[in-house]
C-alpha cells in the first residue's frame, strides 16, 4: 500500500479576498494556513542564460507525464519530453532540491523524488543542458531534456523549458473519486463541497477527500482570519480546482482516502454573487 508522505503539509494560503499572485509556503499540517509572502529565489549567475518559458496553447499527447519516469529504468540517459502538472519547489522551500533546480512533489512514488536541474558539469552544459533556470517556474511546464539519476531518485537536465495552461477541469463529487478511484486518479478536477479545517485535519466533507494546496495557490473570497491561537474546526462551502489522487494513502497519518492538489479556491457565499 503507498502512502504520500505529508513532507510539506499545508501550502500556505493567503488570508484576503481577491485573486493573489503571491506564492505562499507550506504550514504545518492540519492547521488554518497562514498568510506568508515569501522572498523570490535567487536568481541565477547574469552571465549564465535563464531558461524561457513561453505560454502555449495546449498540452501534446505524446508527452510524458512525471510519474510514468518512475515505471521506466530503460529511460535513464535517453532524451524526453515531460508536462509537468504537479507542484514545483525551489530550494529555498524544498531540502529536496538542487542548487538552481526544483523539487516535484509527485504523489504515488513512494520517498521517491523528481527533480528539474540546469546543467551541473560541463558535459551535461556542452550537450544542450541550460546553464540556469528561471527563478520563477511555475506548473505545468513543458521540459526537454535527458532524464538522469539524482541522490534521492530522478532528475530531468533540461534543455528547453516551455510554460503550459492548465486544462479545463472536469466536474465531480468527493464521492465520486472514491467511488471510481481508478477513473480520477491523476485527472484535474472541480469539486464544490464543505472542507473542514482545523488542527491536523483538513477534508472534503465527510467523504474522507484530504485537501492539499499548490504553493502558487488562487484563492477568492476568504473570511476574516480566525485568531492565531483559535485551533477550533471550521466548516465552510468551497469549490476547489486541482488534480485528484486516488492511489494512496494521503495527508495526516495517512487519514485520506483520495486527495485532491488544488490550483484553486473559491469560499462560497450566497450573500456574494462575486463569491458564488
Amino acid at each position: 500500500m503507498k502512502t504520500r508522505g505529508f513532507f510539506f503539509g499545508f501550502a500556505g494560503l493567503l488570508a484576503a479576498c481577491g485573486t493573489s499572485k503571491a506564492a505562499p509556503v507550506p504550514s504545518r499540517a492540519g492547521t488554518e494556513p497562514e498568510l506568508h509572502v515569501p522572498p523570490m529565489p535567487s536568481a541565477p549567475d547574469a552571465a549564465a542564460p535563464a531558461a524561457p518559458a513561453t505560454v502555449i496553447a495546449k498540452a501534446d499527447p505524446k508527452a510524458k507525464r512525471a510519474k510514468e519516469l518512475f515505471d521506466h529504468a530503460d529511460w535513464i540517459g535517453a532524451p524526453i519530453q515531460v508536462e509537468i502538472y504537479e507542484p514545483l519547489y525551489d530550494a529555498d522551500h524544498s531540502s529536496a532540491a538542487d542548487a538552481g533546480g526544483y523539487d516535484i512533489q509527485v504523489a504515488d512514488v513512494g520517498p521517491k523524488r523528481l527533480g528539474v536541474t540546469p546543467a551541473q558539469s560541463p558535459a551535461e552544459k556542452a550537450a544542450g543542458a541550460l546553464a540556469a533556470l528561471a527563478a520563477d517556474l511555475r506548473p505545468p511546464i513543458r521540459v526537454r531534456g535527458v532524464l538522469g539519476r539524482s541522490r534521492i531518485g530522478l532528475r530531468i537536465i533540461a534543455h528547453e523549458i516551455e510554460q503550459l495552461s492548465f486544462p479545463e477541469p472536469t466536474r465531480v463529487t468527493s464521492a465520486q473519486l472514491l467511488g471510481e478511484p481508478t477513473k480520477w486518479s491523476g485527472r484535474y478536477v472541480e469539486i464544490e463541497d464543505t472542507w473542514l479545517s482545523g488542527f491536523e485535519a483538513s477534508f472534503l466533507g465527510k467523504s474522507g477527500v484530504w485537501l492539499d494546496f499548490y504553493p502558487s495557490i488562487t484563492i477568492r473570497c476568504a473570511p476574516p482570519k480566525a485568531p492565531s491561537r483559535d485551533r477550533s474546526a471550521t466548516s465552510r462551502p468551497v469549490r476547489v480546482v486541482g488534480y485528484a489522487y486516488t492511489e494512496g494513502h494521503y495527508g495526516h497519518l495517512g487519514s485520506g482516502s483520495a486527495e485532491v492538489v488544488a490550483t484553486q479556491l473559491v469560499h462560497l457565499d450566497p450573500k456574494r454573487p462575486d463569491c458564488r
